[in-house]
């Protein structure tokens, strides 16, 4: 177990979580521009390419578990429980260390 870790774990973990409750708000003020296909297309384009482009400047909240939770959340808040599914992975990642 690599401690050094640990802040990456967390924080990337929180932030994919929150591009994910984000993803709502943004999509829908999008769709009346773009359509909401569009929209989607474009939140995920962006998200992932920031994912990767402002790693090595900023590798506490961009880095590969912020990529895993936010794919995770992102098929998780699609089940029938969404809750109960997104409570889980907000514990996960206060375990994830």
């Amino acid at each position: 177990m690599n401690t050094s870790k640990v802040p990456h774990i967390l924080l990337g973990g929180v932030f994919g979580i929150g591009c994910i409750l984000l993803a709502t708000p943004i999509i829908g003020a999008l769709a009346p521009l773009i359509g909401v296909e569009y929209a989607t297309l474009v939140y995920i384009l962006g998200v992932v390419y920031a994912i990767v482009a402002f790693g090595e400047m900023l590798p506490l909240l961009f880095n590969n578990f912020a990529f895993m939770y936010l794919t995770v959340t992102g098929i998780a808040v699609q089940l029938p429980e969404p809750n109960l599914y997104l409570w889980m992975a907000v514990t996960a990642v206060a375990a994830g260390y």
